[in-house]
């Protein structure tokens, strides 16, 4: 009985499912329809018109989007997995026939759609508490769409974005966004390349502060993609027209003003919708119009100017940018550095080259005393001869240290002392020193100073 049930449920369900949908006096579809060649991208704004009345009523809502391959003509809704496609075409109007077989949705809410060739392709996406960075793709087999691995998983949406059929690949614009999951906050406007057929993801820089400054809050545009102008065509703001070109970095401004307010709606006030390019003109609908009457109009590079800005700045550009503050740094660094030891040498300098200091050498050539030293040790050998001790103040007055502070007396007489005991010692062979130290009795802080009667006759011979 159970085997009955389920078996009657999946005829129901599969009954549903192939049921034709009518669409009565569709100028659009019926051109796409007939239409040998494939459109990569269909975009659609501003339609609030459903072409095809889906039971589900959370759905009504949701924005659907045209897709033409070489396998035939597709309706596709945002934010779920279900798939439409046309079936044959009569004098009263289209049918349409869902081949899929999803059941949920809510994870791919604003993904970019389009078709490369055989198959369907859906990148990035909402929903769920993330901005995914997924490719996928529809399967004929399965009637599910299937995953594709890439080689790096970045948050992407169709705000902004040009399908390159020659080169199978994708630009897109990811904009700041806050992971609510975690601690991931997005905070720049970067331009991304996506192979599908390598299925390789890369940035490729900054987008420019010009165009930067014409996304609103919601960061919402209106755009056209042109394969046979290479670009996209934008409007920001409905007054602002430009043709950006991805793989040449390069933005150009509409200028013919007519075809702008024509297109755009800067005039009539009347946006247009499901906008596509082909053979050297612009396709469009308007908004509200059941019957989506087709409109077209030439349009060609004559119609622009090149901007003295590029679309991005590239990341090679920012890294050499980083390189040369690090490098500026650096050389700040050395150069305070190296000034800050040549004004330590030149005050160690002046202080040596005073006529009142000592030029003393911190290792001599030799064991002989030099001038200066020979004249401080007749000195105290003439005091110590007398019975009397060579003061603190006495070697400091020999020195000519007396106008110095008390750090660089204490540091020269030091030096001065040890240097003639060392060369004594060596000079003489012995291991006592010439000069010898002795406590003051009056104040046990302070050293006199005086050389023996025996170490006196031998410097005197």
């Amino acid at each position: 009985m159970r085997l009955i049930f389920l078996l009657l449920f999946s005829f129901s369900v599969h009954n549903i499912k192939g049921q034709d949908i009518f669409i009565k006096d569709n100028q659009l579809l019926e051109f796409l329809y007939k239409l040998k060649e494939p459109i990569t991208s269909i975009t659609n704004r501003n339609n609030k018109n459903p072409l095809i009345q889906i039971d589900d009523k959370h759905l009504h809502d949701y924005t659907q989007i045209i897709l033409k391959s070489n396998k035939g003509l597709f309706i596709l809704v945002d934010g779920t997995g279900r798939v439409y496609k046309a079936t044959r075409l009569t004098e009263k109007g289209i049918f349409f026939q869902r081949i899929d077989l999803t059941h949920f949705y809510g994870y791919n809410s604003s993904a970019i759609f389009f078709s490369f060739s055989d198959t369907l392709y859906s990148l990035g996406g909402f929903g769920f508490w993330e901005r995914n960075g997924q490719l996928r793709y529809f399967s004929e087999v399965y009637k599910e769409w299937e995953i594709k691995k890439l080689n790096k998983k970045i948050a992407a949406s169709n705000i902004l974005f040009f399908i390159d059929t020659s080169k199978e690949t994708v630009y897109y614009l990811q904009t700041p966004f806050t992971d609510p999951g975690s601690d991931l906050i997005q905070n720049k406007f970067i331009i991304t390349k996506l192979n599908v057929i390598k299925k390789e993801n890369s940035e490729l820089g900054i987008l420019s502060k010009q165009l930067k400054a014409y996304f609103s809050d919601n960061y919402s545009s209106n755009f056209i993609n042109v394969p046979f102008l290479n670009g996209t065509l934008v409007n920001f703001k409905s007054q602002h027209q430009y043709l950006i070109s991805y793989d040449k970095n390069e933005v150009y401004r509409l200028v013919n003003q007519e075809k702008g307010d024509l297109l755009l709606g800067s005039s009539i006030k009347m946006d247009a919708s499901n906008t596509f390019a082909l053979n050297n003109r612009i396709y469009f609908t308007k908004p509200n119009d059941t019957t989506y009457k087709l409109y077209s109009f030439p349009i060609s590079m004559k119609d622009f100017v090149k901007e003295p800005y590029p679309l991005y700045e590239p990341f090679e550009d920012e890294k050499k940018k980083t390189y040369f503050y690090i490098g500026g740094l650096c050389l700040l660094l050395i150069g305070g550095s190296i000034f800050f030891l040549k004004k330590r040498k030149q005050k160690t300098t002046s202080i040596n080259s005073d006529p009142s200091t000592p030029v003393l050498k911190k290792e001599d050539n030799g064991i002989d005393f030099n001038p200066l030293e020979l004249e401080l040790i007749i000195k105290m050998i003439e005091q110590s001869a007398r019975g009397n001790h060579f003061s603190v103040e006495d070697i400091n007055t020999s020195l000519g240290l007396n106008r110095k502070t008390l750090e660089i007396q204490k540091k020269i007489r030091t030096e001065t002392i040890n240097r003639i005991n060392h060369k004594f010692k060596i000079k003489y062979n012995l291991s006592i020193d010439l000069i010898e130290r002795i406590r003051s009795e009056e104040d046990r802080r302070y050293y006199k100073y005086m050389i023996s009667g025996e170490n006196s006759r031998l410097i005197k011979n």
